[in-house]
Protein backbone atom coordinates (compact mmCIF):
# COMPACT_ATOMS: atom_id res chain seq x y z
CA UNK A 1 0.00 0.00 0.00
CA UNK A 2 1.06 3.53 -0.75
CA UNK A 3 0.91 6.38 1.78
CA UNK A 4 0.81 9.67 -0.13
CA UNK A 5 3.85 11.77 0.79
CA UNK A 6 4.82 9.54 3.72
CA UNK A 7 7.53 6.95 4.14
CA UNK A 8 6.87 3.83 6.21
CA UNK A 9 6.52 4.72 9.92
CA UNK A 10 6.24 8.49 9.24
CA UNK A 11 3.41 10.35 10.93
CA UNK A 12 1.04 13.05 9.66
CA UNK A 13 -1.19 15.43 11.60
CA UNK A 14 -4.26 16.80 9.82
CA UNK A 15 -7.55 18.56 10.51
CA UNK A 16 -10.58 16.84 9.02
CA UNK A 17 -13.25 19.34 8.05
CA UNK A 18 -16.03 16.71 8.06
CA UNK A 19 -15.65 15.84 11.77
CA UNK A 20 -13.78 18.98 12.93
CA UNK A 21 -11.15 16.75 14.56
CA UNK A 22 -7.41 16.49 14.27
CA UNK A 23 -6.28 13.06 13.19
CA UNK A 24 -2.78 11.69 13.76
CA UNK A 25 -1.97 8.96 11.25
CA UNK A 26 1.10 6.88 10.53
CA UNK A 27 2.12 4.94 7.46
CA UNK A 28 2.39 1.18 8.03
CA UNK A 29 2.94 -1.77 5.70
CA UNK A 30 -0.85 -2.09 5.35
CA UNK A 31 -1.51 1.62 4.69
CA UNK A 32 -2.50 4.64 6.79
CA UNK A 33 -3.39 3.86 10.40
CA UNK A 34 -5.14 6.31 12.75
CA UNK A 35 -3.09 6.72 15.93
CA UNK A 36 -5.30 9.31 17.65
CA UNK A 37 -8.23 11.66 17.07
CA UNK A 38 -8.28 14.96 18.93
CA UNK A 39 -11.10 17.48 19.11
CA UNK A 40 -10.24 20.83 17.53
CA UNK A 41 -10.70 23.80 19.82
CA UNK A 42 -11.38 27.41 18.86
CA UNK A 43 -8.93 28.78 16.24
CA UNK A 44 -7.79 25.26 15.35
CA UNK A 45 -5.89 24.72 18.61
CA UNK A 46 -5.57 21.31 20.27
CA UNK A 47 -6.13 20.48 23.95
CA UNK A 48 -2.73 18.96 24.87
CA UNK A 49 -4.28 16.80 27.57
CA UNK A 50 -5.75 14.66 24.74
CA UNK A 51 -2.36 13.95 23.17
CA UNK A 52 -0.86 10.51 23.69
CA UNK A 53 2.22 10.78 25.94
CA UNK A 54 5.35 8.77 25.32
CA UNK A 55 7.91 9.25 28.09
CA UNK A 56 7.65 12.38 30.20
CA UNK A 57 5.42 15.29 29.23
CA UNK A 58 8.59 17.33 28.72
CA UNK A 59 9.04 15.60 25.38
CA UNK A 60 5.88 17.07 23.80
CA UNK A 61 6.45 19.55 20.95
CA UNK A 62 4.43 22.68 21.72
CA UNK A 63 5.21 24.79 18.67
CA UNK A 64 7.10 24.48 15.41
CA UNK A 65 7.57 27.24 12.88
CA UNK A 66 9.77 28.96 10.35
CA UNK A 67 10.47 32.43 9.03
CA UNK A 68 13.18 34.19 7.01
CA UNK A 69 15.67 33.50 9.83
CA UNK A 70 15.20 29.71 9.76
CA UNK A 71 13.21 27.10 11.67
CA UNK A 72 12.44 26.62 15.36
CA UNK A 73 10.96 23.91 17.58
CA UNK A 74 9.68 24.47 21.14
CA UNK A 75 9.12 21.66 23.64
CA UNK A 76 6.85 21.66 26.69
CA UNK A 77 9.82 21.53 29.08
CA UNK A 78 11.08 24.91 27.78
CA UNK A 79 13.74 23.59 25.39
CA UNK A 80 14.02 25.39 22.06
CA UNK A 81 16.06 24.54 18.96
CA UNK A 82 16.67 26.96 16.07
CA UNK A 83 18.26 26.05 12.73
CA UNK A 84 19.43 28.74 10.33
CA UNK A 85 19.08 28.63 6.59
CA UNK A 86 22.39 28.28 4.74
CA UNK A 87 24.77 31.17 5.55
CA UNK A 88 27.79 32.25 3.49
CA UNK A 89 31.28 33.08 4.73
CA UNK A 90 32.65 35.00 1.73
CA UNK A 91 36.09 34.14 0.30
CA UNK A 92 38.95 36.48 1.17
CA UNK A 93 42.69 36.76 1.63
CA UNK A 94 45.04 36.46 4.59
CA UNK A 95 44.74 38.73 7.63
CA UNK A 96 41.06 39.34 6.94
CA UNK A 97 38.40 39.76 9.62
CA UNK A 98 35.05 38.07 9.04
CA UNK A 99 31.88 38.77 10.97
CA UNK A 100 28.60 37.06 10.18
CA UNK A 101 25.51 37.64 12.35
CA UNK A 102 22.38 35.51 12.14
CA UNK A 103 19.11 36.33 13.93
CA UNK A 104 17.39 33.32 15.54
CA UNK A 105 14.05 32.20 14.11
CA UNK A 106 12.63 32.64 17.65
CA UNK A 107 14.16 34.42 20.66
CA UNK A 108 15.57 32.61 23.70
CA UNK A 109 15.09 33.77 27.31
CA UNK A 110 18.78 33.29 28.18
CA UNK A 111 21.98 32.91 26.18
CA UNK A 112 21.77 29.61 24.26
CA UNK A 113 24.50 27.40 22.78
CA UNK A 114 25.19 27.45 19.03
CA UNK A 115 27.01 24.80 17.03
CA UNK A 116 28.29 25.43 13.51
CA UNK A 117 28.18 22.90 10.69
CA UNK A 118 29.83 23.39 7.30
CA UNK A 119 27.53 22.56 4.39
CA UNK A 120 29.97 22.99 1.48
CA UNK A 121 31.63 25.57 -0.75
CA UNK A 122 30.67 27.40 -3.92
CA UNK A 123 33.45 25.65 -5.88
CA UNK A 124 33.30 22.16 -4.41
CA UNK A 125 36.82 22.72 -3.00
CA UNK A 126 36.71 21.15 0.44
CA UNK A 127 40.14 22.54 1.40
CA UNK A 128 38.34 25.85 2.05
CA UNK A 129 36.35 24.07 4.79
CA UNK A 130 39.66 22.98 6.34
CA UNK A 131 40.93 26.57 6.15
CA UNK A 132 37.74 27.80 7.81
CA UNK A 133 38.28 25.50 10.81
CA UNK A 134 42.08 26.04 10.93
CA UNK A 135 41.46 29.75 11.44
CA UNK A 136 39.37 28.94 14.53
CA UNK A 137 35.88 30.43 14.15
CA UNK A 138 34.54 32.00 17.35
CA UNK A 139 30.81 31.63 17.95
CA UNK A 140 28.90 33.87 20.36
CA UNK A 141 25.24 33.06 20.97
CA UNK A 142 22.93 35.66 22.52
CA UNK A 143 19.18 35.58 23.10
CA UNK A 144 18.21 37.00 19.68
CA UNK A 145 21.20 36.25 17.42
CA UNK A 146 24.46 34.35 17.01
CA UNK A 147 27.63 35.84 15.56
CA UNK A 148 30.49 33.99 13.89
CA UNK A 149 33.88 35.74 13.98
CA UNK A 150 36.85 34.53 12.01
CA UNK A 151 40.28 35.99 11.39
CA UNK A 152 42.24 34.37 8.57
CA UNK A 153 45.65 34.27 10.26
CA UNK A 154 46.64 30.73 9.17
CA UNK A 155 44.89 30.11 5.85
CA UNK A 156 43.13 32.33 3.31
CA UNK A 157 39.58 31.38 2.41
CA UNK A 158 39.96 30.81 -1.33
CA UNK A 159 36.27 30.13 -1.91
CA UNK A 160 32.96 30.86 -0.16
CA UNK A 161 32.13 28.47 2.67
CA UNK A 162 28.48 27.61 3.43
CA UNK A 163 27.47 26.96 7.03
CA UNK A 164 24.39 26.38 9.17
CA UNK A 165 23.91 27.04 12.87
CA UNK A 166 22.05 24.79 15.31
CA UNK A 167 21.17 26.72 18.46
CA UNK A 168 19.78 25.11 21.61
CA UNK A 169 18.46 26.89 24.69
CA UNK A 170 15.33 27.85 26.64
CA UNK A 171 12.21 29.61 25.39
CA UNK A 172 10.57 29.78 28.85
Amino acid sequence: PYCTGLEKSNVQFLLTSATDKYVIQRCTASGLENVAELPALESGKVDLSWLPVVGSMGSAIIERGSNANGEYIRWADGTQVCITPQLTITAGGMAQNYLLTSTHAAAFVEAPTSVISTVGTNSGNVSAIGAFYMNGPHIQALTTYTSIRLYSYREALTTDVYVKLLTIGRWK
